[in-house]
């Protein structure tokens, strides 16, 4: 027996609801309260508020309205065939938990019986199908015909050129030599998509706030890139609250702290990340993303596109935003993409980060802190708010170009639906173009443990083993600033000592054990610390 739900999710993803459909199965998101903040440590700017707090932009004038945060915002002229909605007949039966016995389906002006709509959902759910009636396989097949005829093959095939198809994203190598290159749409008035071949995160991530950095201020700009596997942290996150450093540090994965705002995310090749920057006064938490998500909404649930000897894949499911401008799948609201934001410069950036093949089960653990070591860690820096997530499988190719075609019709330039190349600029960096002096600054600073772990508002942690409760003070630069114990701890006197002469002491496991008189003690209160955490293991220069 199909299950309701199923069914309701498997008809609407073959036939492509409409979003002036579909936002009836979404009630309107409200904004969310915003987390309290503290005094000095606190936001203290409305750019740092709506970068951290970015529930808050609602409240401030000019901000964007409820009803485009929540993805409802409807074009009546749209032009949509509405004879691909299918119609249910005798419609109450559907939450009915006997079935779909009764069940009619109307589909393209084809009305089928309930034994064909019956043979159709199987047929959806990849089951055998014996006596299924050709005129369902007929439509099946039509739906597939009008989706590919949808496609801009011709655009496709240029971004697949200039991306370097059919060579895959392969891990960069850490050698790479420095070289000087134009960038030829580095500053140029036009909008431009810029396709970054390396997969080295430094780099990525460098070349992204190059290119913020020199955009102008009144042009748009779209950064796609897919990063090997890493993990990366809010610039006002603190990574002992965040990140299960014992599974980084056994698993060897990288750890950054972005420029901008927002929560921790895990890439991997799985996942593709975009951002989107224009004016400040054009900020917009979902605009960007609005555009995306309708654009790839258009093919959710289709069948692969057959092309170039490749089968790519199509988004599994529709999608909508949230009031934060993070993607959810429309069905269950599971996140597939967060947001974080940036506002300088009289510029504003969106991050986004879109899982579409992505191991949750290595996600889940890099990010899976313990209650009780979370309770430890008193901060007032940005908190992650933890979400059930799930993969969109879709190609990465596929979906780099949707982005880029989502981005052109944002722009809104000309009348084309197609990617307007007259007006629009797109750009492939591979390794070697990439790196340039002002870049590679940025990924020296993104590798050094003073901006990964020794920046962000001050914080506390306490550690407590052989019956002793230890707290350390930390300041804005990782430093110990104090130590307070339950009970005299001779062990610790030296280390206090070094601190009341005021001798900078980073807040390390390995550099705090020094100070310590017993190798056993040292040991236990490195590993209660950081689990005695090699920081070059997870990307950090001293």
């Amino acid at each position: 027996m199909i299950r309701p739900l199923r069914f309701v999710t498997h008809i609407r993803h073959v036939c492509r609801i409409h979003p002036a459909c579909a936002s009836k199965f979404n009630p309107i998101r409200h904004l969310g309260s915003s987390a309290p903040f503290g005094d000095d440590l606190g936001p203290e700017s409305e750019e740092e508020l709506l970068e951290n707090y970015p529930n808050l932009a609602g409240f401030f004038e000019g901000s964007t309205k409820v009803e485009q945060q929540a993805g409802n915002a409807i074009d009546i002229d749209d032009g949509y065939d509405f004879s691909d909605i299918p119609i249910l007949k005798s419609g109450d039966e559907v939450a009915n938990s006997q079935g779909f016995d009764n069940l009619s389906l109307s589909l393209n002006g084809q009305h089928f019986s309930p034994q064909q709509a019956t043979e159709l959902l199987t047929m959806i759910e990849g089951q055998n199908v014996t006596n299924t009636d050709q005129n369902v396989r007929s439509t099946i097949a039509g739906q597939k015909e009008r989706v590919d005829a949808k496609i801009d093959i011709q655009g496709f095939d240029k971004f697949l050129e200039i991306y370097g198809f059919p060579k895959l994203l392969q891990e960069s190598k850490n050698t790479t030599p420095l070289v000087k290159n134009s960038w030829k749409y580095l500053e140029d008035n036009k909008p431009t998509v810029f396709v970054l071949r390396s997969s080295d995160p430094y780099l990525n991530l460098a070349s992204e706030m190059y290119i913020y950095d020199k955009m102008p201020p009144t042009s748009k700009r779209l950064v796609l890139y897919a990063n090997s596997p890493c993990i990366v942290i809010g610039k006002n996150q603190n990574p002992f609250k965040e990140i299960n450093l014992r599974v980084a540090g056994a698993l060897g994965i990288p750890i950054l702290r972005r420029f901008s705002g927002g929560g921790t995310v895990v890439h991997d090749f799985g996942n593709v990340n975009f951002s989107y920057m224009s004016s400040k006064s054009s900020f917009d938490r979902v605009g960007y993303t609005n555009t995306l998500v309708e654009q790839m909404n258009e093919f959710a649930g289709s069948e692969n596109l057959e092309h170039r000897n490749t089968s790519f894949k199509f988004p599994k499911f529709s999608l909508t935003t949230t009031a934060k401008g993070d993607v959810v799948s429309e069905i269950d609201e599971k996140k597939v993409s967060g947001s974080a934001f940036k506002l300088s410069k009289g510029k504003f950036l969106h991050h986004g980060t879109m899982l579409l093949s992505s191991d949750l089960n290595i996600l889940r653990n890099l990010l899976n802190v313990g209650e009780i070591r979370k309770s430890k860690v008193q901060s007032k820096g940005t908190n992650s708010i933890p979400s059930s997530v799930s993969n969109l499988d879709c190609s990465r190719e596929l979906f780099m170009w949707l982005c880029a075609l989502s981005f052109s019709k944002h722009c809104d330039l000309g009348p084309t639906d197609n990617f307007d190349w007259q007006n629009v600029n797109m750009e492939c960096l591979d390794d070697c173009s990439a790196i340039l002096p002002e870049v590679d600054e940025y990924r020296k600073t993104l590798k050094d443990w003073n901006h990964t772990f020794g920046s962000g508002p001050r914080w506390s942690h306490e550690v407590a083993f052989n019956d002793t409760a230890i707290k350390f003070g930390i300041n804005n630069k990782g430093h110990i600033a104090s130590v307070e114990t339950s009970k005299a701890a001779d062990e610790l006197s030296d280390l206090q000592t070094a601190i009341e002469r005021g001798e900078i002491i980073r807040y390390r496991g390995e550099d705090v054990q020094k100070y310590v008189k017993d190798l056993a003690f040292g040991e236990c209160l490195a590993w209660n610390i950081d689990y005695a955490l090699d920081y070059k293991r997870v990307g950090c220069a001293d």
